[in-house]
């Protein structure tokens, strides 16, 4: 996929909980910061409450799907460029990834750099729990 804007977001080196201020993102804040870079969507902050990263992460990801007052599920086939797409790692619904179009999405996860890679891949699409989109 190419498009310019996209290349500040390719290859930031990954660290839990850090932010692009810094140099580091997780993949909420690379998929809030691309959200907002690119689609003009501001995706509400990931909200610290839980004792590990991984209970927090899923915590979030949890709530993120059942708040019915911002976000609303998508069918596959219905996704569009901006759509948020919640994973299943471990068996726990833990990571997200930005859809860009085309089969396209970002992401960034734990010991790699953000990347593109395509939804269709055996990897991911056997992986994705819901797509929610913020609500108007």
């Amino acid at each position: 996929m190419e498009n310019p804007a996209l290349a500040k977001f390719i290859g930031i080196p990954h660290k839990p909980l850090g932010d692009l201020a810094d140099g580091v993102c997780d993949c909420w804040t690379l998929s809030k910061a691309v959200a907002a870079d690119l689609f003009n969507l501001d995706l509400p902050p990931y909200v610290y409450q839980l004792d590990s990263y991984l209970d927090e992460a899923e915590g979030f990801m949890r709530q993120a799907v059942t708040v019915c007052d911002k976000w609303r599920r998508i069918d596959s086939d219905k996704r569009a460029p901006g759509d948020l797409i919640l994973f299943k790692i471990l068996g726990r619904t833990t990571h997200c990834g930005l859809y860009l179009g085309d089969d396209w999405f970002i992401h960034a996860l734990s010991g790699r750099s953000s990347t593109l890679e395509l939804l269709s891949s055996p990897i991911w699409n056997n992986r994705v729990q819901h797509i929610i989109r913020p609500a108007p």
